[in-house]
């Protein structure tokens, strides 16, 4: 059995979130492996002030290498799920003459109890159209400051100071043909256990 200190100057904690698919906020531990022996593959129980928090996954870590422990969901970092608002008229010709137009904000607000500062990284799904005629543009944030994740996620990243709360602004534009009508749906994300 061995033991593994989360502390010092080599780990660092993350907070994740998709809003999309849950409420929860999970953090992250990503640490380095100080010890001069291979850490194998296993299970693992973590425990934070000696108090059981959850169990998870140890992968292969040589000496030297970086390994990221997710420790489970924080209670004390709230997420207020956003919904999807429709706004403006459809005649905003961003994309060409010939097209309608609509912008769709979602304002996720992230609430951190905690009395440290933390960041966190939010993932939102980018809407993906299933004709290559109806168009998507980023608007808020701009476009520059959005990581897109190779399977099509928007990745932002933010500094929630103590007891405060944060908003993340999203909104796009959706362009369509003229003389065509468009129809929003959610798909369901199935997730792996």
């Amino acid at each position: 059995m061995t033991q593994i200190d989360l502390t010092g100057e080599s780990v660092r904690f993350e907070y994740l979130a998709v809003p999309k698919l849950t409420k929860d906020v999970y953090l992250k531990c990503i640490a380095k492996n100080d010890s001069l022996y291979t850490l194998l593959e296993a299970n693992m129980l973590v425990f934070m002030d000696n108090f059981f928090i959850s169990k998870t996954r140890l992968r292969n870590t040589s000496p030297g290498s970086a390994m990221e422990i997710y420790l489970g969901t924080d209670s004390s970092v709230k997420l207020e799920l956003p919904k999807v608002t429709p706004i403006g008229s459809k005649t905003n010709k961003l994309f060409s003459k010939k097209m309608q137009n609509q912008t769709c904000t979602r304002v996720t607000k992230i609430t951190n109890n905690k009395d440290e500062e933390i960041d966190i990284t939010v993932f939102d799904q980018i809407p993906i159209a299933a004709d290559e005629s109806i168009k998507v543009k980023i608007l808020e944030p701009p476009e520059e400051t959005v990581v897109i994740t190779p399977s099509k996620l928007a990745k932002f990243v933010l500094k929630v100071p103590a007891q405060s709360t944060e908003s993340l602004n999203f909104s796009y534009i959706v362009g369509w043909p003229e003389k065509s009508e468009i129809e929003y749906y959610t798909q369901k994300v199935k997730t792996a256990h």
